[in-house]
């Protein structure tokens, strides 16, 4: 196992952070804080238990969009299409890397994904770059009364994560 760790020249941008396995659990959140390799954050040090706890030998943490920011609302006003593109490019190319003919997908963007409008549009360019590549088998740690997937930060180390109806959840926020 090794790490996977893609920021961008200035580190004010993360594509991909994680350890990959024989058993990858992949998860999405909206947006980077400061976590690294050396300094995980609570909620990627989270996302690691949880995947431990379910069995994978790997997690790789994705970013709806890679803008690091710790505080939501400063995130950027307007897409910015130039990292957008290499966020979709390097998740796709993360997905394609592993060996398995089905992934794991953790959905863990909790209610933030309608946060900024142009948030759901960067998922939905995500999906189609995936799709075709992997059989996917999504999963959540529950769900928000909206039908939003919960936020890992916090969900009990013990979580168990369940079946995710992704096609459901494109037809009431992406579509």
């Amino acid at each position: 196992m090794k790490w996977t760790y893609e920021p961008d020249e200035n580190n004010t941008v993360r594509y991909t952070l994680g350890i990959k396995g024989e058993r990858t659990l992949y998860c999405f959140g909206i947006n980077p804080s400061t976590a690294t390799p050396q300094k995980l954050d609570p909620t990627v040090n989270r996302v690691r238990q949880i995947a431990e706890g379910n069995g994978y030998d790997g997690w790789m943490m994705f970013n709806v969009y890679p803008k690091r920011e710790t505080i939501f609302h400063q995130l950027h006003a307007y897409r910015n299409d130039s990292i957008h593109k290499k966020n979709v490019e390097a998740i796709r190319r993360c997905i394609i890397e592993d060996k398995n003919e089905t992934i794991d997908i953790w959905a863990a963007w909790g209610n933030l994904l309608l946060g900024k409008k142009y948030l759901s549009g960067c998922f939905f360019d995500i999906l189609q770059g995936i799709k075709e590549e992997k059989k996917i088998r999504w999963l959540s740690a529950g769900e928000n009364q909206n039908g939003t997937p919960k936020h890992p930060l916090y969900r009990p180390k013990a979580t168990i994560l369940l079946p995710f109806d992704m096609e459901a959840h494109e037809r009431k926020f992406l579509l």
